[in-house]
């Protein structure tokens, strides 16, 4: 390990960098869910309002653009704005973090033929041609490998755990806080804390 992170010492900005890109694309990702929950929501209420006989009007349905009651045209634009900005940063976080593995592999190829070129003709004598550098070749393939799914599996899996313990805080501390509101109204939110 000591050896991997020597020579991805030069490249730490655009690692840096791959990582952000990877945060921001897999947030972005799970954003989409979220807004298309708001949307089914939506229209559940719509469906609810009609049988309740207070029918939504299609101005507040269709084409309300506020924070707190948002309609179907923002939901759709938030959710075409979030997949663009998804992608892009994918995109770029491909882009860097190839740019980072041709970089990382070349100067490790480079160092293997330097340390293989000084070793004596006594080491090499009893080897087939060829053999040195399948080797240079399968660490450097290998190495690539273990970067892309060290950047695109884990790092995407720690994101996700904590981007999804982040919501449901904010969710619990929501719904607490509306608990101490109706408490402090005499309400009784026992009930609803221990759901």
């Amino acid at each position: 390990m000591k050896i991997l992170l020597h020579y991805l010492k030069p490249y730490r900005l655009l690692v840096g960098l791959v990582l952000l890109l990877a945060a921001i694309n897999m947030s972005f990702s799970l954003v989409d869910p979220i807004l298309f929950g708001k949307l089914v929501n939506l229209a559940n209420d719509y469906r609810q309002s009609i049988e309740n006989g207070k029918q939504i009007t299609a101005q507040d349905y269709f084409q309300s653009f506020s924070w707190e009651k948002p309609g179907v045209w923002m939901i759709v634009l938030l959710s075409i704005t979030v997949a663009m900005i998804s992608r892009i940063a994918k995109n770029f976080q491909d882009y860097f973090l190839n740019l980072v593995i041709q970089k990382f592999g070349a100067s490790v190829f480079t160092d293997g033929l330097k340390h293989a070129m000084k070793l004596s003709y006594q080491e090499f004598e009893d080897q087939r041609s060829g053999e040195t550098l399948s080797v240079l070749t399968k660490v450097r393939t290998d190495v690539e490998k273990l970067m892309n799914y060290l950047i695109n599996v884990l790092f995407g899996i720690i994101i996700g755990i904590i981007f999804c313990f982040c919501i449901c805080c904010s969710f619990h501390s929501l719904e607490y806080s509306h608990c101490l509101f109706m408490r402090h109204f005499g309400a009784d939110c026992h009930h609803q804390l221990a759901q």
